[in-house]
């Protein structure tokens, strides 16, 4: 009888704590997602204005993931990791601004995630359209052609390059092109480093070739990824990319 006693209460017990998890928010490590409110889904954005993201503050949540991603070519703009909770959220809302200029497009889209001391929740994303001034419009009309993505020489995904020190990343010159953005993605984190914007091509390039010296901190992978794109007054021509490994 004590042996059936203990049975149905193991089994209530289950139930109960079943039925919790069944019913409870949607949640991934704990930490709850969080609910995005402004700007709001399909709103416009004026190209190369400061915008106020704000979402609402998730219970439990420590810090915040937040980025852009760039339809055009599918690119991850104004990533930041582990906004501390405490210095962009009241009680019930969070506020973050960044300065927005991915290109005049739809279907761009801003995310975030939350994130405690036991793990992260999924993504929360909103879509918007960039739209802009007559400026800004102009960059994109035929008669103002953005410069060819680079030809990407070295290093390749055959190279091995040291993780830790100076490497060099070499390109072919794009025609036209009279500044050259460059960076790095760490895949074990899932972060840009070594950003350089606007670099003028007259001071890393000679001839056909454009070369850029940069210290590397990178953990050990087979799978980082470098990337190049040309621009000029027209615009910004699309990223070109290439895998390497480290040592």
């Amino acid at each position: 009888m004590k042996l059936k006693l203990s049975a149905l209460i193991l089994i209530g017990a289950t139930s109960v704590w079943l039925a919790a998890c069944s019913t409870g928010p949607k949640v991934r490590g704990d930490a709850q997602i969080p609910v995005n409110i402004s700007p709001a889904q399909n709103s416009s954005l004026a190209f190369g204005t400061e915008t106020e993201f704000v979402w609402e503050a998730a219970p439990n949540a420590t810090h915040y993931d937040f980025h852009i991603y760039d339809k055009t070519d599918g690119s991850i703009f104004a990533m930041t990791k582990r906004l501390d909770a405490r210095r962009i959220c009241d009680e019930n809302r969070c506020q973050y601004r960044v300065k927005v200029d991915v290109p005049i497009h739809p279907g761009h889209s801003w995310r975030v995630r939350a994130v405690n001391y036991l793990g992260v929740s999924s993504w929360n994303r909103s879509y918007f359209d960039m739209v802009g001034d007559g400026v800004a419009v102009q960059r994109t009309t035929a008669d103002a052609i953005t410069p060819a993505s680079p030809v990407l020489i070295s290093p390749t995904d055959e190279v091995i390059v040291s993780a830790q020190g100076n490497v060099t990343f070499r390109w072919q010159a794009s025609a036209e092109a009279s500044v050259y953005d460059f960076n790095v993605f760490n895949v074990v984190e899932g972060s840009y480093v070594n950003r350089n914007t606007d670099m003028p091509a007259n001071s890393i390039c000679s001839g056909d070739t454009c070369a850029l010296t940069t210290v590397l901190d990178l953990p050990v992978s087979e799978k980082h990824v470098w990337r190049v794109r040309a621009g000029s007054a027209a615009g910004k021509g699309k990223w070109k990319r290439q895998r390497f490994q480290t040592m």
